[in-house]
């Protein structure tokens, strides 16, 4: 028998279909004979690994030598099944070329995918993984319901950059929540995949990816730090539908790298490329008022300028949201007997209201929307945000932002006449 950590003393044996390298540089690494009149002839108990045949094929690991079956898979299957500790710390370039050959076989990886003593051998090995990351198309899309294997993988950066790459991958990534829980929840693949416009179009396009990401702080930081991830999320209305979380919220709001994003998003509106709709969820072609005010209140709202601002798209854009929603109409008939001001809504943590529009029962008389008590004309007080004299609707005019995150909305109202106005809120939770 060969000394089996003597390189030059090893020589193979071999018949067809058997096909390894006649050399071996690894000083652990498993050889494989086929016609050893001293070997044993007895078949080991396989049943377990699914490996049928009665052949003559031998794998000598651990100072012994195993049957492994007739064909060369029979002895990956066995390496795989029950030596994970022959290979859990193996590497080199032999190792590699055999764990290339599995990873680069869909029917194998659905096979080791679906035992956990196979995953847990595999995700044990650098080697293994590596080949796995780095055969994307065919050893990803089998093994993203298995925890363990997806764990592992989204916690290396190394194995992350291959797999973002790659949209087969991704797409099966994005469709599994088992693999999404497990991206999601990591800072090192959400990171690979916030930067990676083919990883964020699989993302975007998918409810049970965007339904993961949006309840993962982990993952909304990532996504609403970077421009490449928002551009992907306001490209499609499954993820823009998605963002109505406080995770979501929260995220935005504190964010301000991407504001660009949101700004391309509001023009979007207004041009009327981007379709509101749908209520207060939305559909899959528009965009939801929910998800809208989440969405507008990245950077505390500053894409949500003031009405009367250079450029602003705001009236345009509560044009938009009046056409598209059909907010309730609210009224307020002032029977004070003097001008004055009125509560509207005092925000509830996380509330989030949109001025929408505003007008009066009686044409001269005043009427207003602000975010400051007191009666007020001219954009003063409660009418600082929408100001008008009108029997007809008005959108914001005024030196303030229609967009409140905290704070209260009043309503200006005239002396024994009526306010109309209208407004869009939303409280994630």
């Amino acid at each position: 028998m060969p000394n089996m950590n003597d390189p030059a003393e090893i020589t193979f044996y071999y018949t067809a279909p058997l096909f390894l390298p006649a050399t071996i540089e690894d000083t652990q690494f498993l050889g494989i004979y086929s016609s050893i009149s001293n070997l044993p002839t007895g078949q080991l108990p396989f049943s377990t690994a699914g490996i049928a045949g009665t052949g003559s094929m031998y794998v000598y690991l651990n100072n012994s030598w195993q049957f492994v079956g007739q064909y060369l898979y029979d002895a990956y299957r066995y390496l795989v099944y029950y030596q994970g500790s022959a290979f859990a710390s193996a590497s080199g370039t032999k190792w590699t070329s055999i764990f290339n050959d599995i990873a680069s076989n869909s029917s194998l990886m659905t096979e080791f995918s679906a035992n956990s003593t196979s995953a847990s051998n595999l995700s044990a090995s650098t080697t293994a993984m590596s080949a796995i990351a780095n055969n994307p198309n065919t050893a990803i899309p089998p093994i993203v319901n298995n925890s363990t294997l997806m764990t592992t993988l989204a916690g290396s950066s190394t194995y992350m950059s291959p797999i973002v790459a790659s949209s087969t991958a991704m797409n099966a990534i994005a469709g599994s929540s088992t693999a999404m829980s497990a991206i999601a929840g990591s800072s090192t693949a959400m990171s690979a995949i916030a930067g990676s416009s083919t990883a964020m179009s699989a993302i975007a396009g998918s409810s049970t990816a965007m339904s993961a990401i949006a309840g993962s702080s982990t993952a909304m930081s990532a996504i609403a730090g970077n421009s490449t991830a928002m551009n992907a999320i306001i490209s499609s209305y499954t993820a823009m539908n998605a963002m109505t979380t406080l995770v979501a919220k929260n995220a935005f709001q504190s964010a301000s790298a991407a504001l660009s994003s949101i700004q391309t998003l509001v023009s979007n509106i207004n041009s009327g490329s981007i379709a509101l709709g749908g209520g207060a969820t939305g559909s899959s072609t528009a965009l939801g008022y929910n998800a809208l005010l989440v969405l507008l209140s990245y950077d505390n709202g500053a894409a949500v300028p003031a009405g009367n601002a250079t450029s602003s798209p705001t009236p345009t854009l509560a044009q938009k949201m009046y056409t598209a929603y059909s907010p309730t109409q609210y009224s307020y008939n002032n029977t004070s007997g003097s001008n004055n001001s009125f509560t509207v809504v005092t925000l509830a943590t996380n509330q989030i209201v949109f001025a929408v529009g505003t007008y009066t029962s009686y044409a001269s008389a005043a009427a207003g929307l602000g975010n400051v008590s007191g009666y007020g004309v001219l954009g003063a007080n409660a009418s600082n945000i929408i100001y008008t004299t009108n029997s007809s609707i008005q959108y914001p005019n005024e030196g303030t932002s229609p967009l409140l995150l905290s704070g209260t909305l009043y309503v200006d109202v005239g002396n024994s006449v009526t306010t109309y106005y209208y407004y869009l809120t939303y409280t994630p939770s």
